[in-house]
């Protein structure tokens, strides 16, 4: 089976000639073009012909610190704590956490941030996540995920190993990556025979089973392309396949139906309940009678 991954691109900023500087906040900014114009304005107190010579200089200086800054003067400076969330590479007493830089809820950068003083461990039942700062009460490596109105969340492991390979070491548990790159481990939470995830959320397969909110540009229907290594790709109650279990499907993977293997067969003609690749990564997890509509490859 083929396996893909999303490659972060990094963005790269050059600075200004003389006649400018360029300055940045510690959560990144933008680069500022500065002039000096005292110059100029000491020749004008002398005479009418000095001032208009002078002013054109000035004008024309100015222009050309102006014009040479314009291509990087709203380039946003990366966050200088940024880290990586599978090394853990911060400092001691803290950790890579996930939060974002804008205020909003989405898990869009890394920075380090402390770890709590009496850290919480996997499973446990966590307090305390701000998106703003990325701070939380679950130990390095752990994040408080799946907060309840109340605030209230249980402490999931990130994923470890490579971004492009990677692994989770809690039996039963897979890696879910969402688009910006953030990607955790969940355990098995629901039923894909089943409709039981909460309002906005699917049923989703990433090598496990867990209720996460679809593809907020359009989750793919059956035999559309999708991505193995995104959750939520396909629309509820589909899974991404390998193409050559799914007939007439065009790239490289497309979503296809799911189906109970122990019941008679509802797949579209010509395509059977098969057994799905998850039987062969999380055998015993309860997966057993869950398997996708398509042909034997």
């Amino acid at each position: 089976m083929r396996w893909w991954s999303s490659v972060a691109l990094v963005s790269l900023v050059c600075a200004c000639g003389p006649g400018a500087s360029t300055s940045a906040g510690s959560e990144g900014g933008s680069a500022s073009t500065v002039s000096d114009d005292s110059a100029g304005s000491a020749a004008s107190s002398s005479s009418s012909s000095t001032s208009t010579s002078s002013t054109s200089s000035s004008t024309s200086s100015s222009s050309s610190s102006t014009t040479a800054c314009d291509f990087i003067c709203d380039v946003d400076i990366p966050d200088a704590n940024s880290c990586d969330p599978f090394a853990q590479d911060c400092p001691e007493g803290q950790k890579c956490a996930w939060w974002d830089p804008d205020g909003g809820n989405a898990w869009a950068s890394t920075h380090c941030v402390p770890i709590a003083p009496q850290p919480l461990g996997l499973g446990e039942t966590c307090y305390e996540y701000d998106f703003e700062t990325g701070a939380d009460d679950c130990d390095k490596g752990m994040l408080c995920y799946n907060l309840d109105e109340q605030g209230v969340g249980t402490c999931v492991g990130l994923c470890e190993g490579e971004n492009i390979a990677p692994t989770c070491v809690e039996p039963c548990t897979a890696c879910h990556v969402y688009g910006t790159g953030f990607s955790v481990c969940l355990p098995a939470r629901c039923d894909p025979l089943q409709s039981e995830c909460p309002d906005g959320q699917i049923c989703t397969m990433s090598y496990s089973f867990a209720c996460m909110p679809p593809d907020p540009e359009g989750p793919a229907g059956p035999g559309e392309p999708c991505s193995m290594t995104l959750s939520g790709v396909c629309a509820e109650g589909l899974v991404c396949a390998d193409a050559e279990h799914v007939p007439g499907c065009r790239d490289f993977f497309c979503c296809t139906e799911f189906c109970e293997l122990a019941a008679p067969n509802t797949c579209p003609e010509g395509q059977q309940c098969i057994t799905g690749y998850w039987h062969a990564i999380a055998p015993g997890c309860g997966y057993e009678q869950v398997g996708m509509c398509g042909v034997e490859g």
